[in-house]
């Protein structure tokens, strides 16, 4: 087949540089910088124009298999995408809707309101209006140091605002602001998360410091002297938080009916409204059984009531029982910062653990959704049989022997 003029003419600009209709026109660079993601356009000339139409098919298919065979890692390509700022804001009540049909917690959903209205806060603060990787990284280095600006975190002027924060809450914040973008993606408002692919922010796991057996056998101790009223109830609570290790919230919603003191088994509910079985001592459920004797509640009712109830048959919160705690604790002398219900539930995991109890049975009774959380007290267990071989090591029989 003939080549038409347009193929000839193309043909012969491509075997002789000096035909071409760019002829002295500036040459292309060997190399760009980085932000260079166009070659340089020469200025158009009248040969240009009347050579366009002959070379635009070729021209095009040319180039763009160039493109194609350049090594990928020359290309630059975004992480993510942007998302407008009104998206942010207008879908957080859909956001939590969401964490409501997914059974989160009141306090989960708590903590995601307020870690993304903050975010959003901060994005009117600035005139932010395209939110990328970039501005969350600008925000939670804000969480980070924000209590060192004149109005502290937030601009709140508040004694709280001007408190600096752990690495563990800045982490916090991402992964609840990661969250919210993975929503986003799912209903379709951007193509790709802003995040994607940003390595979540570095915080060292909390050191656990449980509460020692005798700590916990003074506190008990004190709820026979430190106060009157609700000693039954005070003194209930301790051995059943020590003896279950159940999260202070889970014990507060439990209610009697789901306390079975025959067969000493709780039903709790725990973290996505999952329930699972406790299990419990005798001491216990003798304990539990005289402060039922003395004060009745209904079978409907949270097992252990409040003092100062707003309505009747009220049970006593989570916040109750950190005051009850800390209150104990200075009467026992025992410094107040150490003690809170969680500190229970480190304490019960730990003895379990140094008593022999099998690590997956405790992953069953802490409510654990996988080893990672319960293999800390494995560890803290093996540390301090590490502590004790070297009080009791062996080898120090060898140096009377030696010395004989």
């Amino acid at each position: 087949m003939q080549n038409s003029r347009a193929d000839s003419a193309l043909f012969n600009e491509e075997k002789d540089p000096k035909n071409s209709a760019f002829e002295g026109a500036n040459p292309l660079p060997k190399s760009r910088s980085i932000g260079a993601n166009r070659p340089i356009s020469p200025p158009l000339t009248t040969s240009t124009l009347q050579n366009a139409r002959a070379v635009q098919s070729s021209g095009s298919r040319a180039q763009l298999r160039a493109v194609e065979a350049a090594p990928r890692s020359n290309r630059l390509e975004p992480r993510g995408t942007a998302i407008a700022c009104d998206i942010v804001e207008q879908c957080i009540g859909d956001w939590l809707a969401d964490g409501e049909y997914e059974s989160n917690s009141p306090a989960t959903l708590r903590s995601k309101q307020e870690h993304v209205e903050k975010f959003v806060w901060f994005l009117h603060e600035h005139k932010i209006t395209q939110v990328r990787s970039a501005e969350v990284k600008r925000f939670l280095a804000h969480v980070k140091n924000g209590h060192l600006e004149p109005k502290g975190r937030f601009g709140l002027s508040s004694e709280r605002s001007f408190r600096p924060v752990t690495d563990r809450t800045v982490q916090l914040y991402f992964v609840n602001i990661r969250g919210y973008f993975a929503f986003l993606t799912a209903e379709g408002y951007c193509a790709q998360s802003p995040l994607l692919g940003v390595k979540q922010p570095k915080a060292p796991k909390p050191r656990i410091e449980p509460l020692s057996v005798e700590e916990i056998a003074t506190l008990i101790q004190a709820t026979k002297s430190a106060f009157t009223h609700n000693r039954e109830r005070n003194e209930a609570i301790l051995y059943f938080l020590f003896d279950t290790g159940v999260r202070v919230a889970e014990m507060c919603s439990l209610r009697v009916e789901d306390c079975d003191l025959a067969r000493r088994i709780a039903t709790v509910t725990g973290k996505g409204n999952k329930t699972r079985q406790v299990a419990f001592g005798g001491d216990t459920a003798r304990l539990i059984k005289r402060y039922l004797e003395k004060y009745p509640r209904a079978a409907d009712q949270e097992l252990f009531g409040s003092e100062r109830p707003v309505c009747e048959g009220d049970g006593i919160t989570p916040s109750g029982v950190s005051d009850m705690l800390k209150r104990l604790a200075e009467f026992a002398r025992i410094n107040p910062k150490r003690v809170s219900p969680h500190k229970f539930r480190h304490s019960f995991a730990t003895e379990f653990i140094r008593d022999g109890g099998p690590p997956k049975a405790l992953q069953m009774l802490l409510g654990h959704e996988d080893m990672s959380m319960t293999y800390r007290y494995v560890t803290l267990s093996e540390t301090d049989a590490t502590a004790q071989h070297r009080k009791h090591s062996p080898a120090k029989l060898l140096r009377v022997k030696h010395r004989s």
